[in-house]
């Protein structure tokens, strides 16, 4: 690194790493630094070689006392470019620290499986489902890099066959609440808190709309049919697994080009 690139710094009251990338920033949280710095460590200690073992070599973990230092980025930097030199290490998939061991494993067999899965994600701690609408129904995929994470590939249709988008969003593992298979229609995992959202359908007084879905007295969706808005929350709250036939290549492929 030239000696007038820009540095990392600090942000301590936010607790965040800033990073310089490209003509801006990106930020790194100290707890988030620490916890992939252990989890980085667990894995290339496994992986270390019989000559490595024999020679009492061990990666060490991240020091508490200094989470909130650039020593501690300096550190993780250093297990980054530990897994690159370890194709062993580099080739498992890389998962949110606080994502269950559960689904870990439901997730692997997945991707290798090809299933097409339903998410259903929310705040790990009360359990609450956020009640995502859109992008929570695909095959598991993963990102390429040192740190391969877990992607949803959106599910396409072309002449009558199933095909998938070549790329998708990242998957916050660690607030996956619930899980069903969508090609075997099971239910395959469900957080001993997870907590149902509480969907209400009801008459709308929107000109155009006949009725209206509440969620805690708050409007959520609007519609112009019963129909859809009880088929709206049979979606939300997992008593069907897919609301919409699935769009076509084509039609993504539209839809993307327009978003662009």
């Amino acid at each position: 690194m030239s000696a007038n690139a820009p540095q990392v710094t600090i942000n301590a009251e936010q607790r965040l790493f800033v990073i310089p990338c490209g003509g801006g920033y990106s930020c790194y949280g100290f707890d988030n630094c620490f916890n992939a710095s252990a989890q980085l460590v667990e894995r290339l200690n496994k992986h270390l070689s019989a000559k490595d073992k024999l020679a009492g070599k061990q990666y060490v973990m991240p020091d508490p006392a200094k989470k909130e230092t650039l020593e501690a980025y300096a550190h993780y930097q250093s297990l980054l470019d530990a897994l690159r030199n370890c194709p062993a290490a580099s080739k498992a998939t890389w998962f949110d620290p606080k994502t269950p061991a559960k689904v870990k494993k439901i997730l692997e067999d997945a991707r290798e499986s090809r299933h097409i899965l339903r998410l259903f994600q929310g705040d790990a701690e009360t359990g609450r489902d956020w009640a995502e609408e859109n992008d929570c129904v695909g095959r598991i995929g993963r990102t390429g890099g040192i740190l391969k994470t877990p992607i949803l590939l959106e599910p396409l249709r072309e002449h009558g066959d199933i095909r998938f988008a070549s790329g998708g969003g990242a998957i916050l593992t660690a607030n996956i609440l619930r899980i069903a298979d969508v090609t075997t229609n099971e239910e395959l995992y469900r957080a001993q808190n997870y907590q149902l959202p509480q969907l209400v359908i009801g008459e709308s007084t929107k000109p155009g709309y006949t009725h209206t879905v509440t969620r805690d007295g708050k409007e959520q969706a609007a519609f112009k049919r019963y129909e859809d808005a009880a088929r709206y929350v049979a979606f939300m709250i997992g008593a069907t697994y897919v609301q919409f036939p699935y769009r076509t290549v084509a039609e993504y492929q539209r839809d993307f080009a327009e978003a662009a």
